[in-house]
């Protein structure tokens, strides 16, 4: 648990983030479910490939938006470990665009917000990977 905090606030340091409130509150948040599967074993799928989708959106590592959504989309790190860590970077992908889809309904990009996402996303990917391996079984 304190090792996924310590990690998480060392990543936001060097990427030059500030630690504010809402970041603070993230930082417990992750460190409070390590021992649900958000830790640092199953969480860098997901935080690397939040970060390469970056790399074809408007903003940047630097970009709080995109700290808050990193740090968040560490609730989709038991995808990772549940399933493959390749599904759980496919969720992280889609979790940074899906929060800037959903921020409207919620009023604003918060906290609530990305926790919503990710729940979103992972109730979405939970499915799907379910339907497809129940269906590949089938055909065996």
């Amino acid at each position: 648990m304190g090792l996924s905090g310590s990690l998480a606030l060392f990543s936001i340091l060097a990427l030059g983030g500030e630690i504010l409130g809402p970041m603070k509150g993230g930082l417990l948040s992750l460190a409070g479910f390590g021992p649900f599967g958000n830790n640092p074993f199953y969480a860098p799928p997901v935080v690397l490939s939040v970060m390469l989708a970056s790399l074809s959106k408007p903003w940047a590592l630097p970009d709080s938006f995109l700290q808050y959504t990193t740090l968040f989309a560490t609730n989709l790190a038991p995808v990772a470990g549940r399933l493959h860590r390749s599904w759980g970077g496919a969720a992280g992908c889609v979790h940074p665009s899906t929060a800037l889809l959903v921020a409207p309904f919620q009023g604003s990009l918060n906290l609530n917000n990305n926790g919503f996402t990710a729940g979103i996303v992972d109730r979405v990917f939970i499915s799907v990977i379910l339907a497809l391996e129940s269906a590949s079984e089938r055909h065996r």
